[in-house]
């Protein structure tokens, strides 16, 4: 309560509402008391005014993919861009259009992604002070929720390999070639998939498929629950030292691979490339293997490969975009996902003598 010329004003706060005006303070930089007594005289001001609001009180939200925009009672919009709060940027269009008004507008909070931000410290320009462990720990604690699943219990491994580069975006894995990339998104994985096994390089004949000809021999990395149960698998790709159409074919030979192993059995399964070389999804040339990759082209259909002697080719018998992210300058990665839906039919070039490494 506040004491003035002998009088006293009461004022309750709910607990939860108690608790987000601490986080704000944390947020702002400032001390609880501090806020809170700034809060109540706000309050006073609104009743001094017949309940008009008061200054650097927001009124509207917006979180788009690019920014977050809020409105004050005053008038005035602030906007700054979405990766100072690394929460936001990671979370869905429904998760940020989920917010509320703390303290009658003093700050924002989004229950779904446990973030709450201070009008003060948008006003002063500050970021989110969360260090780098604290959204690794929150990050890691993202489960197998509603929205990271199929019908059926189905794991969506899109959301959480999406979450990966959206770390890596922030600088929280440490990803430098093929090796460290399957490394460091499998160790992911089994953050954001407890119940499930994540195994690298596991050869495709463990899993007791189908006798057939697989144009590779293991699976880069594979997420499974039992032999018995569902098993997804994930190739990947971080070419280096050019040579690229010879590694845009390679890439098509992942997504071959991926259409046999789900036509044997295996469910929904992503073909996933980093590329850290513009050439790779940009350049002059854009017909031909490069189509695919630099171009609007849907990797489909015979696919001849573009280098050596000899008629051997690929036959893909989906329809494929390949479509490119940012993560930083010149930094773009891209994520392909392979499933039944996308198999009309199956075929092989009758004459392609398919490689058997891994």
């Amino acid at each position: 309560f506040v004491r003035a010329e002998g009088t006293s004003l009461r004022i309750a706060l709910q607990p939860a509402e108690a608790e987000h005006l601490k986080k704000i303070a944390r947020s702002a930089g400032v001390k609880e008391a501090t806020l809170l007594r700034r809060w109540i005289l706000e309050r006073l001001h609104e009743s001094s005014r017949g309940g008009g609001l008061g200054a650097a009180l927001a009124q509207g939200v917006t979180a788009s993919d690019e920014a977050l925009i809020v409105d004050l009672a005053d008038g005035r919009t602030i906007t700054v861009p979405l990766a100072w709060f690394p929460r936001l940027a990671h979370g869905t269009p429904t998760e940020r259009a989920n917010w509320r008004l703390i303290g009658g507008g003093v700050g924002i909070h989004w229950p779904e992604l446990d973030e709450d931000i201070s009008v003060e410290s948008l006003l002063a320009g500050r970021r989110s002070g969360e260090t780098q462990e604290s959204l690794r720990r929150w990050l890691g604690s993202q489960k197998v929720t509603g929205r990271r699943t199929q019908n059926g219990g189905v794991m969506d491994l899109a959301v959480p390999i999406r979450d990966f580069f959206a770390q890596l975006r922030h600088r929280l894995a440490d990803v430098y070639n093929e090796p460290s990339f399957q490394l460091e998104l499998g160790m992911f994985l089994r953050h954001a998939a407890p119940a499930r096994k994540v195994q690298f390089e596991r050869p495709a004949s463990f899993f007791n498929l189908p006798r057939q000809r697989f144009v590779k021999k293991e699976i880069d990395i594979v997420v499974f629950e039992s032999l018995q149960g569902e098993k997804q698998a994930i190739e990947l790709k971080y070419p280096s030292n050019g040579q690229y159409p010879e590694q845009m074919y390679k890439a098509c030979e992942d997504v071959l691979f991926l259409e046999q192993l789900v036509t044997a059995g295996f469910g929904r399964s992503y073909f996933v490339m980093l590329a850290d070389d513009p050439l790779f999804f940009r350049g002059p040339t854009t017909t031909g293997i490069y189509s695919y990759f630099r171009g609007d082209a849907s990797i489909h259909g015979k696919i001849a490969k573009p280098t050596g002697e000899g008629d051997q080719c690929l036959q893909i018998v989906g329809s494929y975009r390949v479509q490119w992210t940012g993560i930083a300058t010149g930094v773009k990665y891209a994520l392909v996902e392979v499933d039944r839906k996308r198999m009309p039919g199956e075929g092989r070039c009758p004459t392609a003598q398919t490689p058997g490494g891994g």
